[in-house]
């Protein structure tokens, strides 16, 4: 009898043994596979995120008087700061637009520009004050430019563009 109670225990000690095993396969299978699952909904997400729209939207125009351009934004503080500087060239038909939550009269300056620019200056849809032909940046020379009234919003365009486009103050600007 003793025999077979020591059978019955190894018998009993390699079926819990096996069943110990045996949930800790099944356990790791299990969350080996909620991982996977996990990477492939977070990779069709970052799929989902960087695919381009379907229709992407048109860029953002303004038209004045005869001229369109299309614009570049600047709203948040680094944009302001940074605007065109830097760049070698502005396409002739393209500007940035400065847009400012209040009216003020809002200073500009040509630090680490590499062309003149021409300025808008825009109070709602209208333009209240014109910059023409502002230099660059040169021998420690700080060009600095102030509107004559308050403005909410600056458009920075090439340098004869006002001329081009005979833009005048008063006139009124469509943003498309």
């Amino acid at each position: 009898m003793k025999i077979n109670q020591s059978k019955k225990l190894i018998l009993i000690i390699m079926i819990f043994f096996i069943l110990a095993i045996t949930s800790f396969l099944l356990i790791k299978n299990i969350n080996s596979k909620n991982i996977k699952k996990e990477s492939k909904e977070n990779n069709q997400n970052q799929e989902n995120i960087s695919q381009p729209l379907a229709q992407p939207s048109p860029l953002p125009t303004i038209t004045i008087e005869n001229c369109t351009f299309i614009i570049e934004t600047a709203i948040s503080p680094e944009q302001k700061q940074q605007g065109l500087s830097q760049r070698q060239s502005l396409n002739q038909d393209s500007g940035m637009l400065f847009i400012f939550d209040q009216k003020n009269k809002y200073g500009f300056w040509m630090k680490d520009m590499n062309f003149a620019l021409d300025f808008v200056w825009i109070s709602d849809d209208k333009i209240v004050d014109l910059s023409e032909n502002v230099p660059i940046f040169k021998n420690n020379q700080i060009t600095k430019i102030i509107p004559k009234n308050p403005v909410n919003k600056v458009l920075e365009i090439n340098a004869g563009m006002i001329k081009q486009c005979q833009i005048s103050k008063n006139s009124i600007i469509k943003f498309n």
